[in-house]
């Protein structure tokens, strides 16, 4: 100790600078080996799903994640689940919700729909008939809802919201009766028309309170409110309404007048008798206008296909409606710039994007005269703006030697340009329509001509889509795929992980590989118990699992088999409460759940029965609550949560009455996601419904919740993501007009917001993901490189001349795709200077690795005291660079003194969340010293002596006023030295 005591109080010790070497990645433990991998069998696996208005998509965005139905040989077509990450069935983040109809055959799952939380949709369980089914993105929450008699109605679908909880939906009262329309208002399901009136409703499209459809008894148009059903059709008309589309305060739909003269025109109506009215004889004589078979609403106005007026002529042209008779006209024709053959339309808000059978794909702002060519291609189908750009299939591509293309676009002939594999090579061919799964990225129903139709991803290049997986085999791939990591004490983590005995249950590990193992099978044999969500406390974590008694439920373990039990079984019985979103807020744990009362609402628990009880039941609705975020060292917590629909920014102390909206950003929902913290605020990202969504900061008061910076000016979003703390900054990813989506950072002010680094100069991008600190020093993230794939990155000690990747884990194109964060959680994981992460190298698929460093610190625990609560930061203590102790929160003309163990010392629960990590042969760094205000700083020069290289300490101050007493603690900061 008289070594280590002389080299670290050396403070004459020469300043000697060193470029820290790259971080090294190595492969921790390969937890599934006993299968080798092979292929699945090619199979058919995704569906297309009326949603309305000839919109036609194998997917619905929920959350994060997507929901589609899809085909696999052991359980029919069934609800499926994805986040877009790669991995064959079962491995990987694609997974079946529910085989509603157990075995082989099919339940029909159709007619989805998401509200109110909620995926919504019909299924056939083979008992019950079709009935009405809802799902919260789990097995245990995938439920039927109907409340009826098995065999007493089938469900039709048809589905339309009245308002935030309320929707309509087409049933039979009787099987094998006709259809009426009913209201599902949160378990109460009344119908709206009587058997003997029976209305078999049509093309349910949402006004202002109600909706409208056609009646297919009376083939006339209907309005529906939620007490009565009105008829707007006079004696002239509207006869057979159909294709209807809202616009606005209006529908737009086409009809035929009464009697027919007229053929299918153009109509419109603001639910009211009165307010119904053709918007004119497109077409002049029985011959129909238009079939409003292509259509597309921008700024406000229909874009539809519809039939030249000129006399004579048969061919279809451009037209536009903003819902009123003068503001319904022929925008292109057949003797100007002809737009014949109109087989897309797609907006982003500002262009118009027009897809033609055999000229190519335009761009539009809806006159002729800023009409142009933007791609000359064929047939052009499937068009669609999501994840920042246009996206459409081309047949018949006129290359020699390829097939189909999936292009893109950004609305400009620069943005322009496709995907194209060559034929025969494994790599995407064919695509439907798709969904965002991640800025940037689609998920799609593709076909490679090996496999049938398949779950794909891309962002756009040939390299980067890839099959997400296959989901028609049987066959497992030898991947253990861990996620979910989450330290419950210094150095030791848990995680889910599966391998083929035992499925995918929790797993242990400190870094090594001896000290890697199961900790428990709480579904004994290859049914898995999926633990997701794991929150730590002070030894043990709690997280989510599923058991055959009780569902979806909370647990807790300390990481041996005898220390991991149910902590409550909320939602009693089968069915389980699904807890998710689990968040430390001091010494107890945020999280959503349903007890099957209130619905989805805030928790919390401390890890035992006594200690878990619902916060506080929204009423009138679920609260569904997520993105939890302390508020400073307040106990206060911040997140996302629901009033009728409404999403903005709530806050709650742990009780009832201490639990409201905080702020109302916006008149729709401003949805805030990403809330991270800095020193006393939150930053985060939500929209205010005029600048998109931008980068927002609170100090937990409605005054002090502002919008720091609009990176993306104007309505378009940078969606700021990924925020990663350090001392005094956040970094960030974001996506701008100049510099596309690239690393920013930020200190909470829009002077302190700026560009950080440009990996891809100009509007490209590496698409960066995953941001964290590993303490204060390197920030780790994945990036998409061409030729390369996804792989690990870093940044070391924050200089953007020392950004590099540090590895290719799987040489070639595909890349590694590191993953390990399980909904709401994170991809890296860092415990005492090893951060861990799940990577696919290609010969072992998605296993165990981890990222090893020099020189680390890390904060350990909160500050206590009677007065102010201190904090302790310290930079990663170099050897041969210079060492920076800071305190901040510390009260003015207090006495401070830092204490240093070594080794590093597990800290003491003194009790009321205060924690000690110094023992009896702690060394004092300084002698005491006054803080004038409420930050101090003090500077150690640390030798250059190899000797200390791997040393762990643990550092805490200590603060007093009388000299007497102890008045404060602050949080520890573990630190390892290092080069």
């Amino acid at each position: 100790m008289d070594r280590l005591s002389f080299v670290v109080l050396s403070f004459a010790a020469t300043v000697v600078a060193q470029t820290s070497p790259p971080p090294t990645l190595s492969l921790l433990a390969d937890l599934n080996v006993t299968n080798a991998g092979t292929s699945s069998s090619p199979g058919s696996a995704a569906a297309d799903l009326h949603t309305g208005a000839g919109d036609r998509v194998p997917f619905v965005r929920f959350g994060a994640e997507a929901v589609f139905v899809a085909d696999n040989e052991d359980t029919g077509r069934e609800l499926w689940i994805t986040d877009g990450a790669a991995g064959s069935w079962p491995s990987g983040t694609t997974r079946l919700l529910r085989d509603i109809r157990p075995g082989t055959a099919s339940s029909n799952v159709a007619n989805l729909w998401v509200h109110a939380g909620y995926v919504w949709f019909t299924a056939d369980d083979g008992i019950s008939g079709t009935q009405l089914y809802r799902s919260d993105g789990t097995t245990a929450g995938t439920v039927n809802v109907s409340g009826t008699a098995p065999g007493s109605a089938q469900v039709g679908g048809e589905f339309a919201p009245l308002d935030a909880q309320r929707f309509f939906f087409r049933s039979q009262p009787v099987a094998g009766g006709n259809y009426n329309l009913y209201l599902y208002d949160q378990g109460v399901v009344t119908p709206q028309t009587t058997a003997a009136n029976w209305c078999n409703p049509f093309g349910c499209t949402p006004l202002p309170g109600g909706i409208v459809f056609r009646n297919q008894r009376t083939s006339q148009l209907n309005f529906a409110d939620g007490t009565q059903v009105t008829n707007l059709s006079s004696a002239t008309g509207p006869v057979a309404p159909d294709k209807f589309v809202r616009v606005g305060s209006r529908v737009l739909f086409v009809a035929r007048n009464n009697p027919n003269t007229t053929g299918l025109e153009l109509w419109a109506t603001s639910g009211t008798v009165a307010g119904t009215m053709p918007l004119g004889d497109l077409r002049p004589g029985t011959l129909s206008g238009t079939n409003l078979d292509v259509v597309c609403v921008h700024q406000g106005v229909l874009y539809f296909k519809g039939y030249d007026a000129l006399a004579g002529s048969a061919t279809e042209q451009l037209w536009r409606s903003d819902g009123t008779v003068a503001g319904t006209w022929q925008v292109s024709s057949s003797t100007t710039t002809p737009l014949a053959g109109i087989t897309a339309m797609e907006t982003n808000g500002t262009t118009l994007l027009i897809g033609t059978a055999n000229l190519g794909i335009f761009a539009s702002n809806g006159t002729l005269a800023g009409t142009s060519l933007l791609m000359p291609c064929r047939s052009v189908s499937s068009l669609n703006f999501t994840a920042g750009r246009f996206w459409w299939q081309q047949s018949q591509d006129p290359l020699p030697g390829f097939d189909d293309a999936l292009c893109f676009s950004d609305g400009t002939i620069a943005g322009t340009g496709s995907v194209i594999a060559p034929l025969g090579s494994g790599a995407l061919r064919t695509a439907t329509a798709m969904v965002e799964i991640a800025p940037n990225t689609v998920l799609l129903a593709g076909d490679d001509g090996l496999r049938g139709t398949e779950v794909w991803r891309s962002d756009g290049t040939l390299a980067n889509t890839q099959l997400v997986a296959d989901l028609h085999g049987r066959t497992w791939t030898k991947a253990s795929d861990p996620s979910g990591f989450a330290e419950f004490a210094p150095g030791r983590l848990v995680f889910s992980a599966r391998d083929e005995a035992h499925g995918t249950e929790l797993w242990t590990t400190d870094g090594t590989p001896a000290g890697t193992t199961m900790v428990v099978d709480l579904v004994p044999g290859t049914d898995p118990s999926t633990p997701l969500y794991a929150a730590a406390l002070d030894g043990f974590a709690v997280f989510a699992a599923y058991t055959p008694t009780h569902g979806r439920e909370l647990w807790r373990t300390d990481g041996t088999p005898g220390g991991t039990s149910l902590v409550l079984d909320i939602w009693p019985g089968a069915t389980g409460s699904g807890p998710q979103y689990m968040t430390r807020v001091g010494d107890i744990v945020y999280f959503r759940a349903d007890d099957g009362v209130h619905g989805a609402e805030l928790w919390v628990t401390d890890g035992t029965a006594v200690g878990t009880h619902q916060v506080a039941d929204v009423v009138g609705g679920e609260l569904l609550p997520h993105s939890f975020c302390e508020l400073g060292q307040s106990g206060i917590v911040l997140f996302n949560g629901n009033l009728a629909g409404d999403r903005e920014l709530w806050r709650s102390d742990g009780t009832a009455l201490g639990t409201y909206r905080l702020v109302d950003l916006s008149a729709t929902s401003s949805d805030p996601y990403h809330l991270v913290q800095l020193g006393d605020s939150i930053l985060f990202s939500a929209d205010d419904g005029v600048s998109g969504y931008e980068l927002w900061r609170t100090d937990g008061s409605v005054a002090g919740t502002y919008l720091v910076e609009d990176l993306y000016p104007g309505a378009p979003s940078s969606m700021p993501s990924d925020f990663a703390v350090r001392d005094g900054g956040v970094s960030f990813v974001a996506l701008n007009p100049t510099y596309g989506r690239e690393l920013w950072s930020t200190d909470g002010t829009a002077l302190g917001t700026s560009l950080a680094i440009d990996l891809v100069p100009g509007t490209g991008s590496m698409d960066p993901q995953h941001l964290v600190f590993m303490g204060n020093r390197h920030l780790y993230f994945t990036a998409q490189q061409t030729g390369f794939g996804r792989e690990p990155w870093v940044v070391r000690d924050g200089s953007p001349f020392l950004t590099d990747r540090i590895a290719d884990v799987r040489p070639g194109s595909s890349g590694s795709i590191p993953s390990g964060g399980a909904l709401g959680q994170r991809t890296f994981t860092d415990s005492l200077g090893r951060m861990f992460l799940a990577a696919d190298d290609g010969r072992f698929g998605a296993e165990l690795w981890t990222i090893t460093q020099g020189a680390w610190s890390k904060a350990q625990g909160r500050p206590c005291g009677t007065g102010m609560l201190p904090r302790l930061t310290a930079t990663p203590p170099v050897l041969g660079q210079m060492w920076i102790l800071k305190g901040s929160g510390v009260t003015p003309g207090t006495y401070v003194t830092i204490g240093l163990n070594w080794p590093a010392t597990v800290a003491t629960n003194l009790g009321g969340g205060c924690h000690l990590h110094l023992n009896a042969v702690t060394l004092w760094l300084f002698p005491w010293f006054q803080s004038s205000g409420s930050q101090w700083t003090q500077f150690v020069n640390l030798p250059s002596d190899p000797w200390l290289a791997g040393l762990r300490f643990s550092l805490q101050s200590l603060h007093t006023a009388s000299g007497t007493s102890f008045d404060g603690f602050s949080n520890g900061v573990w630190i390892e030295a290092g080069f």
